[in-house]
């Protein structure tokens, strides 16, 4: 096969990724939801192991801050 027709299928299966997503609960009330790509289990573990912890802090498309400290509940969805 050559190199180009590889690249490209290559490039076309990363389109069709599929993406399940964190839905994370802060103690105000504010729901945030961090997207991941489903097949890329190291991204989901290392996600799971802060929101577990509550080490650190997430930033919105409109720069809102929300800290891991006030985690009340997260649960993946699809």
């Amino acid at each position: 096969m050559k190199k180009k027709t590889m690249k490209q299928m290559i490039k076309k299966s990363r389109l069709n990724r599929k993406k399940i997503y964190a839905q994370v609960t802060f103690s105000d009330g504010r729901v945030l939801q961090i997207p991941v790509y489903a097949d890329d289990q190291i991204a989901i573990d290392n996600l799971k192991q802060q929101l577990r912890e509550k080490n650190g802090t997430f930033t919105d498309s409109n720069n809102n801050l929300f800290d891991l400290h006030n985690l009340v509940h997260y649960q993946f969805i699809e």
